[in-house]
């Protein structure tokens, strides 16, 4: 039992503790960034586990910081024989200590020395003081010897799910020995995990049948010539050996460190930090019961020291998020910087003078900074009227903006202000509508990019691979453990809270934020939240910071101009052409009938597959679990046994054109008699714009069918305001490949493009060994395939899948074409290793791609990650 005045005091070895945890859990999570975080978690569940088992009343943490001189010089191969820690573990070193920094929990280390001579400094000076128990958390055996009636050591067997608690008696049942002879112990047995030798032949039932026999290692080799046969023997010729593996088994108790027990407590931490530091890990399951913790335990109290990082306090009511800048930060932040959104809520008279006080402040320069949502309510039946609300804050008050004073305030913003919203170019696009008819209420010259911080473009920057269609889905994957609740029946007031009773998830999956009112203060609440933490990763990544304000923010107000400007479509021809297109698809159909013996559903893959291959008897090469395969490349391969499968072929290529373009585009055409596509700066994984409604990149432009549905696009002149107008198209010539020069270096390939020859010939040339001259169109044909396949990453079954060659003479080929250009091949193996490291790949602008791929335990996946690690600096940049 322990005194009431007595301080438990749990000291972790983080080494021994994150390594246990790698290894228990699997390694398929991963932060919003894509760094690891497995060990973080395992390592975390046994952290709970601690506080929950034994309740101590305050904890450390240890870690290596490098080995004493003293042990290498005792055993030159200490420790020598452990592999390289794995680059997904490596990266969650930092991970962690960030982690336990927010939790309020010391981490120690000291310059050449091991967390176990941490954990020996820590229990001396606590036995010393006299009212401190210590619990050394460990996995490694020879801290047993720390273990007094006032030092207990827990070893974690199974996470902590499984702990032995050590006391002096624990030790000597466990040993046969005091916990003072454990390093004796130690120094005749050895201990294979940390290449301590010992004594040839002396197991643990000998070296405790010595020690208990003569007391001590020394009088067990003052004694060796009393011992006979073998084991005298070893001890007599390994006894220098033997006094190395003692020395080193030794933990160090005096080491140099800074601690003050009495500032040791937990828990006792800023809230608001720890929701910070663990949304920005998406560790949500480990949030909430922490924060628990300090619900139930001591009342969680404000850090002396404050972190350099963005700090998202919780609100108090009246959903008012504070932050905290350092001193750089806010000499950087424009004067009329928002600190909290405030519960004031201005509307009407109120709200558009509130506005234009605060536009017209003088700011010495630097517009002032408003934060914008804007949101509608859709009637739920047809006497009811949808709402239309513009919410915005501002230094002191919320405003909301209906009816027709929204697009006026709206307007002012975007001409005098610094915006923040969660999609910018949808809230131009108000003011700016894409039907052309309607008018414009902003010029788009009016919109200056380096006033507009875009939420949905910073968090696309930051991981291109994640995707967030509202605002509270953002907040979800950024921030965790939030909700936000009204606290009046009118829902006037709103707080941001932490959400105890979300389900449990693992902590990768971004979904613990739930909004239970969805007011326009709370989207601003968690706007604002988003706003001060991607800020700053901006502020600490130049790289992405370059790419927002010099492409991705001026690229706004283009994309609202070009979706304005539309394209003119005949819709007249697009009918003619599906009438066409149906009566070839009628006839296909029939001549499918004919081919097939019997009638059947042609859209049918169930049905087809039968056809083929039960009817026919057409060999079956794919099979799913629903049945057979009849994809494009089933069908490819078998329209050579048989009429059907090109048919089917030429079938689904008219059908899908009718359906996706012919029949879809002239709905599609607004009042204005164009056709207005959404260009999306946020989807793709390159940083390259795609289309959609309608999918304008998608039209064919190699096929005699598809050069048909582009006829009815106009390059409409009265839409500039001139007399004749024509579509111009271009294209950058082999860019990829001349961004693999450049990138690169490889002498041969740079002069390839310099003396202005058919590149692929050159190629063809060097990698075939032949003259110039002499290059026929397959040796072209196949250096043109090897020359793009190796800016996509592909490897020789690739290469040989594509060219329909063996594999063997892919693989030479590639071979071939490295030696040709040797520092191409280099590149990109340091390119690979970089990528790897990293955990992302990086274009020529600083454009980053996380690749978790390279972290997969499937080699095929790792394979496609090395690929698009490959690719990702030419397609990127270009």
């Amino acid at each position: 039992m322990r005194n009431a005045e007595d301080k438990t005091i749990a000291v972790i070895d983080g080494n021994s503790l994150l390594h246990r945890a790698f290894h228990a859990v699997p390694q398929n999570m991963s932060a919003p960034d894509g760094r690891h975080t497995n060990a973080c978690f395992g390592f975390l569940s046994m952290l709970l586990k601690l506080v929950e088992e034994f309740t101590p009343t305050g904890v450390i943490c240890a870690f290596d910081a490098g080995v004493p001189a003293f042990r290498f010089e005792a055993i030159e191969k200490y420790k020598a024989q452990r592999p390289p820690t794995p680059t997904d573990l490596k990266e969650q070193f930092p991970i962690i200590k960030e982690l336990l920094v927010a939790l309020g929990i010391p981490v120690i280390s000291a310059q050449g020395w091991e967390g176990d001579d941490i954990l020996g400094t820590i229990a001396t000076r606590a036995e010393a003081q006299g009212n401190i128990r210590t619990l050394l958390v460990t996995g490694d055996k020879d801290a047993l010897q720390l273990a007094t009636e006032r030092t207990q050591i827990i070893t974690t067997k199974i996470g902590m799910s499984e702990v032995v608690v050590y006391d002096p008696a624990a030790v000597v049942k466990r040993f046969g020995v005091k916990p003072a002879l454990v390093p004796d112990y130690l120094g005749l047995m050895g201990d294979a995990s940390d290449n301590i030798p010992g004594v040839p032949g002396v197991g643990p039932k000998k070296a405790t049948a010595l020690l208990q026999e003569y007391g001590t290692m020394d009088a067990v080799l003052e004694r060796a010539g009393e011992i006979t046969g073998k084991l005298g023997e070893n001890l007599r010729d390994n006894r220098e050996q033997a006094l190395a593996s003692r020395r080193v088994a030794t933990i160090v108790r005096d080491v140099d460190i800074d601690l003050d027990f009495d500032s040791v407590s937990f828990p006792n931490f800023d809230t608001a930090e720890v929701r910070r530091v663990f949304g920005q890990y998406s560790l949500n399951t480990h949030l909430r019961k922490i924060l628990k913790l300090a619900e139930e335990g001591v009342q969680a109290k404000t850090h002396a020291t404050a972190a350099p990082e963005v700090r998202v306090q919780a609100a108090v009511p009246g959903a008012r998020v504070q932050t905290r800048s350092t001193s750089a930060e806010s000499a950087e932040s424009p004067p009329m910087l928002i600190t909290s959104i405030d519960q004031k809520l201005l509307t009407g008279k109120e709200a558009q003078t509130a506005l234009e006080a605060y536009l017209n402040k003088d700011t010495q320069g630097s517009p002032p900074l408003v934060l914008l949502h804007f949101e509608e309510t859709i009637a739920a039946s047809l006497f009811e009227q949808s709402k239309r609300r513009l919410y915005i804050a501002i230094q002191n008050s919320t405003l909301c903006f209906e009816d027709d004073a929204l697009l006026p305030a709206l307007a002012l913003c975007f001409k005098r202000a610094q915006v923040v919203a969660f999609s910018i170019k949808a809230l131009l696009q108000e003011l700016v509508p894409c039907d052309s008819s309607l008018p414009a209420l902003l010029e788009i010259t009016q919109v200056i990019p380096a006033r507009l911080f875009d939420l949905s473009v910073v968090a696309y920057l930051l991981d291109s691979a994640k995707s967030y269609p509202t605002i509270k889905e953002m907040a979800a994957g950024w921030l965790c453990g939030f909700e936000i609740k009204p606290e009046n029946e009118q829902g006037q007031k709103t707080s941001l809270q932490e959400n105890p009773s979300q389900k449990e998830r693992e902590p990768h999956d971004p979904g613990d934020l739930s909004v239970e009112h969805d007011s326009g203060v709370a989207s601003l609440t968690l706007a604002h939240a988003l706003y001060r933490l991607f800020e700053e990763k901006l502020r600490l990544d130049k790289d992405l910071a370059s790419c927002y304000h010099t492409i991705e923010s001026p690229l706004i107000p283009v994309l609202v101009a070009m979706e304005r400007t539309g394209v003119t479509v005949d819709s007249e021809v697009l009918k003619g052409l599906s009438a066409q297109f149906a009566e070839k698809i009628d006839a296909q159909r029939t001549e499918a009938y004919e081919l097939a013996g019997e009638e059947f559903n042609l859209d049918s893959p169930k049905q087809l597959g039968v056809i083929l291959f039960e009817k026919l008897k057409l060999p079956p090469l794919k099979k799913k679990q629903t049945g057979y395969s009849t994809d494009a490349s089933v069908l490819q391969e078998l329209k050579t046994l048989n009429p059907l499968p090109a048919l089917m072929l030429e079938y689904r290529e008219l059908a899908k054109l009718k359906s996706t373009y012919l029949d879809a585009l002239p709905a599609l055409i607004l009042k204005d008699k164009r056709l207005h596509t959404s260009f999306n700066q946020t989807v793709t994984a390159t940083g390259r714009l795609s289309s959609s409604d309608p999918n304008l990149q998608n039209i064919p432009v190699r096929t005699d069918l598809g050069r048909q549905i582009r006829t009815a696009f106009i390059a409409n002149a009265s839409a500039f305001k001139e007399q004749k107008a024509v579509f111009l198209s271009a294209d950058y010539s082999q860019i990829e490949l001349r961004l693999l020069a450049h990138l690169s270096g490889d002498e041969h390939l740079i002069n390839a493009f310099i003396t202005g020859e058919d590149f692929h010939a050159s190629t063809a040339a060097r990698v075939f060994g032949v003259p110039s001259g002499e290059v026929t169109p397959k040796m072209r044909s196949r250096a043109k395939a090897v020359n793009f396949g190796i800016v996509y990453g592909q490897q020789a079954y690739g290469l040989s899948q594509s060219l329909d060659i063996p594999f063997g003479e892919a693989q030479e080929m590639i071979k071939r074409y490295f030696a040709a250009y040797p520092q191409v091949k280099v590149y990109l193996d340091e390119t690979v290793a970089a990528a790897y490291d990293q955990g992302w790949a990086s274009t020529l602008f600083g454009r980053k791609r996380h690749v978790p791929e390279l972290r997969a335990g499937n080699v095929n996946q790792r394979n496609f990650g090395e690929r698009i690690a490959m690719n990702h600096p030419m397609q990127g940049s270009a």
